[in-house]
């Protein structure tokens, strides 16, 4: 377990813009920052080792062109490490270019390892503001270009972008949004605000517990989309198996509805759903999107490439943002699991699924009493034994 000091972790907020309590009333994001955090089955120790394969090199490598690859709890992003030629330090580079050091031997407190780090390691799933967001994801480099030219012409997009309040972002992915890209670009700066206000919301709504159905209000004044929050049968990538998993839909003023495929980014005090559809609001720029045919294509995305397109690493991409949304706080409920939601192996309309080889399971949620204790190679759940209770 990679553990950022005191002072890193204050820096880590200060650029987030976030208080500690503020990021312990984020269940979402704390899960993704630990999961990162977290390399499964192997310390620190055992990379000064020498390669069995290869008795002439450690494990960890001393190349900083040929890093060492430690797969982490988050299983969409790695982390690349080194021995510095320099300094002999390991130097761990995370999944937006940045790096630290390992600055401990490390202590171990019962079967996990703990070394201290100089900052905190960002994977893809929380950044500083949303500029920075947008700019790592393929799919959303159509909406960062228009968002960035509409932000020339309204201050509250200029200061949303920032991220210093918070916010909800609907973007299209570069799918959706295919079609009518080119009128975009040269729409009437007014036109172009509306509709990218519409697809901003005031307030932190995490998938599913942000939200509920009902009417939403945008930032575009006078201006409204519905929101159907309901379950829909998913593949767990993870097992195979299917399940009940929280979907949310959004029906536009105008035009055919999007569904969220890419859920829970972080960035800054605001948040990222990636939508696969255009939501089009009742104003003069619904006749622009008439005419390219494509207000609200509700198809469902499903090429996403989540990953950074200049990370050359053979890194396994996979639905890990979307997973941790319906695998985390995934009751309906605003007050969390309790007592008496456990029945019959099931918390709430959620299944236990198998996931170690040694008896132990993963339940898609969070045990009660439990903070920190038991966190499970997902990053997303906590252990439970074979009988259901909380480890």
């Amino acid at each position: 377990m990679f553990a950022p000091t005191d002072r890193a972790v204050k820096a880590f907020l200060a650029d987030m813009g976030i208080s500690f309590d503020q990021l312990l009333g984020r269940p979402i994001l704390v899960d993704l920052i630990l999961a990162y955090h977290f390399v499964p089955g192997v310390t620190m120790t055992s990379f000064y080792e020498q390669n069995k394969a290869d008795e002439s090199k450690p494990l960890i490598s001393r190349e900083p062109q040929e890093p060492t690859l430690m797969t982490t709890g988050d299983v969409n992003y790695d982390i690349a490490a080194h021995i510095s030629p320099a300094t002999s330090l390991v130097v761990l580079t995370d999944a937006q270019g940045n790096q630290a050091v390992v600055t401990s031997s490390g202590q171990k407190f019962g079967n996990i390892m703990f070394y201290d780090i100089s900052a905190v390691l960002m994977s893809g799933g929380y950044f500083y503001n949303a500029g920075d967001a947008m700019r790592h994801y393929p799919a959303f480099s159509t909406a960062m270009e228009l968002t960035a030219k509409a932000a020339l012409y309204s201050d509250v997009l200029s200061s949303k972008l920032i991220g210093r309040a918070p916010s909800t972002y609907l973007l299209p992915v570069n799918d959706a949004l295919s079609k009518v890209a080119p009128e975009l670009g040269k729409a009437p700066a007014d036109q172009l605000v509306d509709l990218l206000e519409y697809h901003i919301i005031e307030g932190l709504m995490p998938v599913p517990r942000g939200w509920k159905s009902s009417t939403v209000a945008t930032l575009l004044p006078g201006h409204n989309l519905t929101a159907r929050l309901h379950k829909a049968e998913s593949t767990d990538p993870f097992t195979g198996e299917r399940q009940q998993a929280p979907s949310l839909t959004l029906v536009p003023e105008v035009g055919r509805p999007a569904s969220v495929t890419i859920m829970n980014i972080y960035a800054g005090q605001s948040i990222i759903q990636g939508i696969n559809g255009i939501l089009a609001p009742n104003t003069a720029v619904v006749q622009l999107l008439a005419s390219s045919n494509s207000a609200g294509s509700g198809r469902r995305h499903r090429r996403r490439r989540l990953l950074q397109a200049s990370r050359s690493r053979s890194t396994r991409q996979s639905k890990a943002n979307t997973w941790t949304a319906q695998n985390t706080q995934s009751r309906d409920d605003d007050d969390g699991p309790d007592d008496d939601d456990w029945k019959d192996g099931k918390w709430g309309d959620v299944e236990w699924s198998n996931w170690n080889r040694d008896g132990h399971k993963h339940r898609y949620g969070r045990c009660p009493d439990r903070n920190s204790s038991g966190y499970s190679g997902l990053g997303q759940g906590w252990w439970a034994n074979k009988n259901g209770q909380p480890e």
